[in-house]
C-alpha cells in the first residue's frame, strides 16, 4: 500500500466519521424536540381540561350560591370576585410557583438528554 492510498483511506474515514457525528447530532436534537413537544402537548391538554373543570365548577358554585342566598346574580358576582382574586395571587407569585419550576424542569430535561 502506498502512502497516497493510506492518506485517501484516512480522509475517507474522517469524512464518514464527521457525517456520522452530524447525523447523531441531528437525531439527538430531534429526540429532544419530540420529548419536549410531548410534554408540552400533555400540559396543553391537561390545562384545557383544567380550564373546563374550573368553568363548570364555577358555574355550579355560582348557581349554588345564588340559590342559597336567594339572590339571582350574587352567586356569579362572588364567583367572579373569587376567580379574580385567584388570578391576582397567581400573577403576584408566578415566578416562584410557575416560571422557576418550569425553567428548572426544561433545563433538567435538556441536560439529561445531553449527557451520555
Amino acid at each position: 500500500m502506498s502512502i497516497a492510498s493510506i492518506i485517501a483511506t484516512i480522509i475517507s474515514d474522517i469524512s464518514k466519521l464527521i457525517q456520522t457525528q452530524l447525523d447523531l447530532i441531528r437525531l439527538q436534537g430531534a429526540q429532544r424536540l419530540i420529548a419536549i413537544s410531548g410534554v408540552m402537548m400533555t400540559v396543553i391538554i391537561v390545562g384545557l381540561l383544567g380550564m373546563l373543570l374550573l368553568l363548570f365548577g364555577g358555574m355550579w358554585l355560582s348557581y349554588y350560591l345564588s340559590y342559597r342566598l336567594q339572590m339571582p346574580y350574587i352567586g356569579f358576582a362572588i364567583t367572579t370576585a373569587l376567580v379574580l382574586f385567584l388570578m391576582i395571587i397567581l400573577w403576584l407569585f408566578r415566578k416562584p410557583f410557575i416560571e422557576r419550576p418550569f425553567r428548572e424542569y426544561l433545563l433538567a430535561k435538556l441536560l439529561k438528554s445531553i449527557q451520555p
